[in-house]
């Protein structure tokens, strides 16, 4: 994940002092540096910083793990950075022979798609074959798959 904004930033110093938790939430419009509450997505996903890289002009590169979906239920500040409460979304996928055979369709499907991929690295294709957690295997092939963000978004929704 790349920081390039000065509020995000702000932000990423905060949480590297703390907990390394934050919630990444998408803009509906790439295009706007500062996104209102009101431009930016309210579900997104609650991760925690496992390294952090500084780039050329004043840029940040992180390297997160997912934890969780979440919802933005209100703002509670935007200066400095943003900040929110947050509501925990439960998946409602059941377990089951139906749901095994989506999970092995889908994984062999996306490593016989990636085989010869240039932007997918083969690590990738190795952890995607050796998930056992359908709604992480999701969440990869679809980070992966080089989907436009309100594509992915609304991959990111689906809770079942």
């Amino acid at each position: 994940m790349m920081v390039t904004t000065d509020r995000a930033r702000r932000l990423v110093e905060a949480v590297m002092l703390e907990d390394r938790l934050l919630v990444a939430v998408s803009a509906r419009d790439e295009e706007i540096e500062q996104p209102a509450p009101d431009d930016l997505y309210s579900v997104g996903t609650a991760v925690r910083i496992l390294r952090m890289a500084k780039g050329t002009q004043d840029s940040m590169r992180l390297w997160v793990q997912g934890i969780q979906r979440v919802r933005i239920a209100r703002y509670t500040q935007t200066d400095p950075y943003l900040s929110a409460s947050i509501e925990p979304l439960e998946e409602t996928a059941e377990r089951g022979l139906e749901m095994e055979a989506l999970h092995r369709n889908v994984s062999q499907q996306f490593t016989e798609l990636t085989e010869d991929s240039s932007t997918v690295a083969q690590p990738i294709r190795s952890i995607v074959s050796g998930m056992t957690d359908s709604s992480a295997l999701a969440d990869i092939v679809a980070a992966n798959l080089g989907l436009s963000v309100p594509d992915r978004q609304e991959l990111l929704e689906i809770l079942d």
